[in-house]
């Protein structure tokens, strides 16, 4: 609804977006992931550059946002 929209507030920079994602997922979601464990990005699925988190919004936004799914261990429990 309208009003979850405004409640929200305005939508952040992507700048800000840009610096959440390369603290909380390139360690697994890069071409060259940095954790240990992961020698290619899970899935295939990258976001080093603008392009590739602009392309991937929707899935970052269920994954991370609507289902805390990722990243992995942030969920509380």
């Amino acid at each position: 609804s309208d009003n979850a929209v405004q409640a929200a507030g305005p939508a952040p920079s992507f700048e800000r977006v840009q610096a959440i994602v390369l603290e909380r997922c390139t360690t697994c979601h890069s071409l060259h992931p940095t954790r240990a464990g992961y020698p290619t990005a899970p899935a295939g699925i990258r976001f080093d550059t603008r392009a590739e988190i602009e392309r991937q919004a929707s899935l970052i936004e269920r994954m991370a946002v609507q289902t805390t799914a990722m990243p992995p261990g942030t969920c509380g429990h």
